[in-house]
């Protein structure tokens, strides 16, 4: 075991886990990376995608195959879902023989490396906010990149953005100035790393809404300049900032106005001044813009931060409810009529393979 110096470009090794890797190109094998790879060899064995009847299970009790996020040994995984996506991905639920569950998207014939790595750049954002003492903080979760172009993502609570608009937000919220809290820094950090990462494909079945009110990113294979075609093609303003946001600023008024001045300090923002709520975001922003270790890791992708300028000329264009949200509103109604109908599904699936990511 070492950490690859030395080594030729594409060469593998194998690392303890945690270790860090020594050389760019180098692809390391850790032992809980080789534990999903023989997981998700298994899954693509059972050919999940040939399953006419979901929900179904996979009793897999004899194969003594272990799942890295869980202790103890797989009994059986159930396919709860087939999802109208391009590459058809499937919701699983992990069981293991100490009874604990989890539910993961697993993916095949889709690289999810991206992903990987857009996950480990949040993650650093977390670190470099908390060290600025910035507002901003964004759920992570587990993604794993597996063998023959396979890969599993954690599932989180909550539903995604197809589901709430901005009352279903403000009932979820209600009077708890937490829940606004974790809203108001998520949406910092949702905001900032759209923008610094040029993360697209941002469309309501993207991101996620969590029960503690937390905005989340799902779906990250089209970032660091390898934007999904429709963004390409439409020019879409990367900055994740929907019209639902801004009419959520009547509610907050309403509630703030209900609850007393200690409600907006306790919630740490507020919707009601945009320029206050603007200083937050570029705050957020510039953290990351500055940050040698972020600025490298991207770097590693031929990838330049747009400027501070930049962002703030996007974040602009979000300002107005209802302004220059076109482009956006007809990629939403596509993927709701997908939701919504296999055949429509299926058609878009056929024209999207086609086109190329740039």
């Amino acid at each position: 075991k070492g950490s690859g110096k030395g080594k030729e470009e594409g060469e593998w090794v194998t690392l303890k886990d945690g270790e860090a890797m020594g050389k760019r190109g180098v692809v390391v094998v850790s032992e809980e990376k080789r534990l999903w790879d023989i997981l998700a060899l298994y899954l693509i064995s059972q050919k999940l995608k040939q399953i006419k009847t979901i929900p179904a299970t996979i009793q897999c009790a004899d194969e003594k195959m272990l799942c890295p996020a869980l202790p103890g040994h797989i009994v059986k995984v159930q396919v709860l879902k087939r999802f109208n996506s391009r590459k058809l991905p499937h919701m699983i639920e992990v069981e293991m023989d100490t009874g604990e569950k989890r539910k993961f998207i697993f993916k095949e014939d889709d690289d999810i490396s991206m992903d990987m790595t857009v996950m480990d750049l949040l993650r650093l954002c977390n670190k470099t906010w908390e060290k600025a003492g910035c507002e901003a903080r964004i759920k992570t979760y587990t993604v794993v990149a597996t063998a023959n172009c396979s890969g599993f993502c954690e599932c989180i609570s909550g539903d995604t953005m197809l589901k709430y608009d901005a009352e279903a937000l403000d009932n979820l919220l209600g009077s708890d100035a937490q829940k606004w809290r974790n809203f108001f820094t998520s949406l910092f950090a949702v905001i900032t790393t759209t923008a610094a990462f040029d993360i697209t494909d941002r469309h309501h079945n993207n991101v996620m809404f969590s029960p503690d009110g937390e905005v989340c990113l799902i779906d990250l294979s089209a970032s660091l300049g390898f934007k999904a075609p429709m963004d390409s093609t439409l020019s879409i303003n990367p900055v994740y900032f929907p019209d639902r946001f801004l009419k959520l600023r009547g509610y907050y008024v309403k509630r703030a106005a209900a609850s007393g001045p200690e409600f907006e300090e306790k919630t740490g923002m507020s919707l009601i001044d945009w320029y206050k709520f603007e200083a937050m975001c570029m705050q957020a922003y510039y953290a990351l813009f500055t940050d040698p270790v972020v600025r490298a890791h991207t770097a590693q992708f031929q990838y330049d931060f747009p400027t501070p300028l930049k962002f703030l000329k996007y974040l602009t264009d979000r300002k107005d409810e209802g302004k220059n949200r076109s482009k956006e509103a007809i990629r939403n109604q596509i993927v709701t009529k997908m939701e919504e109908s296999d055949t429509v599904a299926r058609m878009v699936a056929t024209i999207t393979s086609v086109i190329p990511m740039n």
